[in-house]
């Protein structure tokens, strides 16, 4: 987006080590590095929106890390695994929103589902 500020480890901007505030987080982490861009994302912002599998969201130790800091789930968008080469895991693929102070319900949707709705007449 333009004007926003960006990270890339291959162009020599790695998230786990620049400094700075933010008011959304917005990334596909690296899977393998899920907790560790958690932990900083959460020092680092009030919003926070990861495109990744869902279970990672769900380990115990991480949804630990969340309510220490004071963070819920407002949203999990799930989303249609792209085709290979994208990784083909049989996890379901998720951008999910998480804030700071948000206690309220998770709204769970999918991606498809205004589309499909359209089609079938149910708008």
């Amino acid at each position: 987006m333009p004007g926003c500020e960006w990270c890339e480890i291959d162009e020599g901007r790695d998230f786990l080590t620049v400094e700075g505030r933010w008011d959304w987080i917005v990334t596909n982490p690296p899977w393998s590095q899920f907790r560790p861009f958690l932990a900083k994302s959460m020092q680092v912002a009030d919003n926070i929106v990861f495109l990744a599998l869902l279970n990672a969201w769900f380990m115990r130790a991480r949804v630990a890390d969340m309510r220490r800091e004071g963070f819920g789930i407002v949203e999990v968008l799930m989303i249609d695994t792209p085709p290979k080469p994208w990784p083909q895991t049989g996890f379901q693929l998720a951008a999910v929103h998480a804030k700071r102070g948000h206690g309220g319900p998770t709204i769970f949707s999918y991606e498809n589902d205004a589309d499909q709705a359209t089609a079938s007449g149910k708008r």
